[in-house]
């Protein structure tokens, strides 16, 4: 018999079930989940009812029914809770801590500064086309041999100054992506390993661009990019 008062638990489902479509990318920030549509170029926010229910999701485990169908409403988004495994354990770029400061003494060669103002126009063009898909799309080609891919602190400054540089005759101002992209394109190249970040916040929504290797940001300031969390990593 149950006691007076009790009640009854609805049924739930185990999060390992539950599967979010491979080109959206999302994170908590400021009490709100932020989403990112790789393929659709946009961020966006959960009506109030999803928002709760995906937060239990994500950080209890489990979905009561009423929370399922207020999920459902969503698979327009990618959202699949009948998955055989769970994508919503999304990998992300380990925490800033550091950054490469030296680079802003550096001075560069005329040829890499050269370099850099061609690849900085070229990201232009490229994100003009595809969106923020270009990153991942691009990257890939560059990145080819991962596995040659090294750590050269001197080299990776150099570079990062050459960006700074030809940043001052590319023109136009707040192109972190851009900006971001075309060093990561010239890291690759050199086979010099980076992560391009991608970053949000939610109160005012603002989302920012770094590049970074493991803890270490290598073209931002580090207390500009802690006031961001990260949302996607490539």
């Amino acid at each position: 018999m149950i006691a007076s008062g009790a009640r009854l638990r609805a049924p739930v489902r185990d999060r390992r079930n539950m599967a979010i479509h491979p080109q959206i990318y999302f994170t908590r920030t400021g009490g709100r989940t932020i989403l990112l549509d790789v393929a659709g170029n946009r961020y966006f926010s959960l009506p109030h009812t999803a928002e709760q229910a995906f937060s239990r999701l994500c950080e209890e485990g489990f979905l009561s029914p009423v929370d399922e169908a207020a999920l459902r409403s969503l698979s327009r988004l990618g959202i699949d809770l009948h998955s055989p495994r769970s994508t919503l354990c999304q990998p992300s770029p380990q925490p800033a801590r550091t950054t490469l400061g030296e680079a802003a003494q550096l001075r560069p060669s005329g040829l890499s500064i050269a370099v850099a103002l061609v690849l900085q126009l070229a990201a232009r063009i490229a994100l003009k086309q595809f969106g923020i898909r270009a990153v991942p799309l691009t990257l890939r080609w560059v990145r080819r041999d991962e596995a040659y891919l090294s750590n050269d602190g001197a080299r990776t400054a150099l570079l990062i100054a050459a960006h700074r540089k030809a940043a001052l005759f590319a023109g136009r101002h707040d192109r972190c992506v851009e900006k971001s992209l075309a060093a990561a394109w010239h890291l690759g190249i050199a086979r010099i390993r980076c992560t391009v970040v991608v970053g949000v916040r939610s109160t005012p929504f603002l989302a920012h661009c770094w590049l970074q290797r493991d803890h270490c940001v290598l073209n931002d300031e580090l207390d500009k990019v802690t006031t961001f969390t990260p949302i996607l990593g490539v």
